[in-house]
């Protein structure tokens, strides 16, 4: 699965993409992380990042089918809530200021334009 396919063929906003590659590259930074747990990581950053960003977020399911079943819905949700000892979304907790950054960024150009 590449997330971008996932991504176009699912309609998603153009700044899930982005948003997921900027969670997985800011996890890995702070978290070591087993390669054979990268696809499940990737999934979850892609999960998150469609629920803070798009009006019709991924569902688990369509996830775990992208993935050819390779991962669960169980793994996905098991994922989200630990990650190496600690709580995944608390980890996340430092970088929700990235989707009001890009928000902000994106009605400063606008106003910039039209003004």
């Amino acid at each position: 699965m590449l997330s971008v396919q996932v991504c176009e063929e699912q309609h998603q906003e153009e700044e899930v993409f982005p948003l997921s590659v900027n969670l997985l590259d800011r996890f890995l930074t702070s978290v070591q992380t087993k390669k054979s747990r990268l696809q499940l990581l990737g999934c979850v950053c892609l999960f998150i990042a469609s629920k803070l960003m798009d009006t019709a977020p991924l569902s688990a399911d369509k996830l775990v089918m992208y993935t050819d079943f390779s991962i669960t819905i169980s793994d996905l949700l098991v994922c989200l809530e630990y990650r190496n000892g600690r709580c995944f979304s608390t980890t996340f907790t430092i970088f929700t200021d990235v989707p009001a950054t890009t928000v902000a960024f994106k009605m400063f150009l606008f106003t910039s334009i039209h003004h």
